[in-house]
């Protein structure tokens, strides 16, 4: 398990340009302030008004503790820190989209944690040779064991990476519930942790959410804007390959994939 995690209850008195403490009452900007705060509805108003820690409405990973409204971060989110060298690593690459994505992690072997340390989105156009070489740049001096590349499908754009120069494979699973049960997991067992230096990947799972029914207010099994999360959709490829048994009779733990 990962240290203590504590947490301080903070209200909209602790800010000085809202509240007055030598007066004892809200400043002009505070009252400005909540008004707009007070007019908005649902898990906003929770958490910007009521200053809730309450996940959105049909978010899917709902156990995610991001950056919080004041900017400190939750429990799934770290300062960047230089990667050891013998630190396995893996990337996960989204090769087909309006963007081109990729997260890279690494396997902290003396706890059992999972780091995603670095991003890449660029918008599709350039070529997959441009792509690559990109990624390869990133990745240098860096040794990379797995690079996962797009859905089982997506074989010819594979094919491309591989020409590219870069050994691409096919995740072991084409479910996306599966695929998602996978980043949850290792989320609410805190196997994974994100750094400051990926604000993109850390901004799409806030945003990860179930479509809801407005007749009846619940949540249905469409992703809204499903095709928006290109490095959430590589952290879930390469999540996949890390979280594969060896074969069936085996039970998973990082460092028996990894290790």
């Amino acid at each position: 398990s990962g240290p203590p995690l504590h947490l301080f209850e903070s209200t909209h008195q602790d800010n000085p340009t809202l509240w007055d403490h030598a007066k004892g009452e809200w400043t002009e900007q505070g009252q400005r302030s909540l008004e707009r705060l007070a007019r908005m509805t649902g898990t906003r108003k929770q958490r910007l008004f009521h200053g809730l820690w309450v996940a959105p409405e049909g978010a899917i990973y709902d156990v995610f503790d991001g950056i919080h409204t004041d900017g400190s971060y939750g429990r799934h989110v770290v300062k960047a820190f230089p990667i050891p060298d013998a630190w396995p690593r893996a990337v996960g690459i989204d090769p087909f989209g309006a963007q081109i994505a990729a997260v890279w992690l690494a396997f902290d072997p003396n706890t059992g944690m999972l780091n995603v340390y670095r991003e890449y989105l660029e918008p599709f156009g350039a070529t997959v040779a441009g792509h690559a070489a990109a990624m390869l740049r990133e990745s240098q001096g860096e040794s990379v064991f797995a690079w996962v590349c797009g859905q089982p499908a997506e074989r010819a754009w594979r094919v491309e990476f591989q020409a590219a120069g870069i050994p691409a494979i096919e995740p072991p699973i084409a479910d996306l519930w599966v695929g998602i049960e996978r980043v949850y997991r290792l989320l609410n067992d805190f196997g994974l942790v994100i750094h400051d230096t990926c604000p993109g990947l850390i901004s799409e799972i806030g945003d990860y959410r179930r479509k809801m029914n407005k007749m009846t207010g619940e949540a249905t099994e469409t992703i809204e804007r499903k095709d928006d999360f290109h490095l959430l959709d590589s952290a879930r490829y390469v999540v996949a390959h890390l979280t594969e048994p060896p074969d069936e009779s085996q039970v998973w733990t990082p460092w028996k994939r990894i290790g």
